[in-house]
């Protein structure tokens, strides 16, 4: 990586840092139904409106400690953690990317799929307004690619599986069998992934889901038929799918040839 590569993927980490500062209060307001924009951040606790040196991603939050200068509130380390997140991923688009159609793709679904999965985690809910926001932007990478037909393939078959799933639980069970926002949000990953990147995808959520359901239960931090957001699983799912997909579809496949 020579100076050039080098200060670009420092830009997009800190692009990463500054976006996952406000993703942080998207996660917090969007399920309570309030703006993202006003009024100004300010302390949970007191009400303390926050200033810039309080709203630095990360080193904020390490120089105080995790706690408000004024009333002494503990701040949740998952504050730093959104934001490292997100830098790192939005790095490891760059790198993957360079500066292409693909790489904007990449950052949009990055940032929805980081949404959901912490909104999905807090809330049990997969906003509407996100999956609204998916859909255009998975609309216009198919625009931009002229894969109309593995696109809408994709958007099929990420929703049909999960609303099958919830149309049998709903049948056998008489409750929900599967989120539909969860049917929703595959219906836009679909458009970015294709069909066979899209099932990838949903195999990937699954599994990591049932290891997490599995550690959950071992540990005695998830009763059996409890509740469990699925959302996350399905998010990290897509992203390495989107990224990785390819390369290990054609791994997988080499067993059979």
């Amino acid at each position: 990586m020579d100076g050039m590569e080098l200060y670009l993927a420092a830009l997009a980490g800190l692009l990463g840092l500054c976006m996952g500062s406000f993703f942080n209060v998207c996660i917090y307001r969007i399920p309570a139904g309030k703006s993202v924009v006003s009024p100004p951040s300010c302390c949970g606790s007191c009400g303390h409106r926050l200033s810039g040196r309080d709203m630095i991603p990360i080193l904020s939050w390490a120089l105080s400690r995790g706690r408000c200068r004024h009333c002494g509130a503990r701040y949740s380390a998952r504050y730093a953690l959104v934001e490292g997140l997100t830098a790192v991923l939005y790095v490891a688009v760059w790198l993957l990317c360079g500066p292409t159609w693909r790489c904007l793709a990449g950052l949009l679904l990055t940032s929805l799929l980081i949404l959901i999965a912490f909104i999905d985690w807090d809330a049990g809910i997969i906003p509407n307004g996100l999956v609204l926001i998916g859909l255009a932007a998975g609309i216009g990478y198919a625009a931009l690619t002229g894969a109309w037909l593995n696109a809408a393939l994709g958007a099929v078959s990420g929703a049909l599986p999960l609303l099958a799933v919830d149309g049998l639980g709903r049948l056998l069970y008489k409750k929900e069998g599967m989120g539909l926002g969860d049917v929703k949000m595959m219906a836009f990953v679909g458009l970015f992934l294709g069909w066979k990147l899209t099932l990838l995808a949903l195999l990937l959520g699954v599994v990591l889901g049932a290891a997490a359901a599995a550690i959950g239960l071992a540990a005695k931090k998830l009763q059996r038929g409890g509740y469990m957001p699925f959302g996350p699983y399905l998010a990290a799912g897509a992203w390495v799918s989107f990224f990785w997909g390819a390369a290990l579809l054609q791994w997988y496949l080499g067993f059979f040839v």
